[in-house]
């Protein structure tokens, strides 16, 4: 099943669905998601990403007289429900070196390590289709596990949707989560809502021509109906008076008859006779 998501193209986009305030987009190159301090993302959000895999990178740049110690925590949360949220810990043990430690579970193992002479230390790491990430230098026992990626949600052609949220805690330097221009962040899945249609509150007149049905859709198409229903109306209200004029005559007549009864009553009259 395809997705019919959009890629984000805009750093205001990208703040906007991840919540991240500091976000720089490096066109034809990476995207950078700047982390400081303690934050985290809004909600869990969508990347297109490689099935065949993909690096990401974390970068920071030491400062000369900090102490040696944590300088920062990263973890990954999958919406995945196999996965392990791997918790990244960022340990500076020299002036030049950084030590990359994962809790991959309940175990605490280095992951990879940094060893130049420049102050800017990027920390490179290789996903492979089947959810193992490993670190730098690659010999190191212990390693981080993605999602495979080759069961995740297509995205076009060869690629796949990751769905992440992340956090970092005591970033004591500012760190900069990036990912290569082959791994994009998507725009939120749109929301498929229900369209309902309201009759009219008032019909208005019929006439001859039918102008007031056309300016409504039900009338105009269930016109005849309307005429049924109408015709029928008025046979009933012209059936219903004639019975009322019926009921009417008679009740007249049943009175006219009692009057008459009434005063034809037989009558006796005396007749008197006087003899002489």
């Amino acid at each position: 099943m395809t997705s019919c998501q959009q890629v984000a193209d805009s750093a205001e986009m990208i703040k906007t669905i991840t919540g991240i305030p500091n976000v720089t987009l490096i066109p034809n190159n990476a995207t950078a998601l700047g982390l400081f301090g303690t934050g985290e993302s809004y909600t869990h959000f969508s990347m297109a990403v490689p099935e065949e895999g993909f690096k990401f990178y974390v970068e920071t740049t030491l400062i000369p007289g900090m102490e040696i110690g944590v300088i920062g925590w990263l973890k990954f949360q999958f919406d995945y429900p196999q996965s392990i949220n791997p918790i990244l810990r960022f340990f500076r043990i020299t002036q030049w070196r950084i030590t990359v430690k994962t809790y991959n579970g309940s175990q605490l193992g280095q992951v990879g390590v940094t060893d130049t002479r420049i102050a800017t230390k990027t920390l490179d790491f290789d996903v492979y289709p089947d959810g193992l990430v490993t670190g730098y230098p690659t010999e190191y026992v212990f390693k981080i596990n993605f999602p495979p990626l080759n069961t995740l949600p297509a995205f076009g052609n060869g690629k796949r949707i990751l769905t992440v949220r992340i956090s970092w805690e005591n970033m004591t330097l500012p760190f900069f989560l990036k990912f290569p221009w082959s791994v994009r962040i998507l725009m939120p899945e749109p929301v498929q809502t229900t369209m309902t249609t309201e009759l009219p509150t008032s019909i208005g007149y019929l006439d001859d021509s039918m102008t007031t049905i056309s300016n409504y859709p039900f009338l105009r198409d269930k016109w005849w109906l309307i005429v049924n229903i109408g015709t029928t109306f008025v046979i009933i209200t012209s059936v219903m008076s004639a019975f009322l004029v019926y009921k009417s005559f008679c009740l007249g007549t049943s009175s006219n008859s009692e009057n008459v009864t009434t005063t034809m009553e037989p009558q006796t009259t005396e007749v008197c006779f006087f003899l002489k």
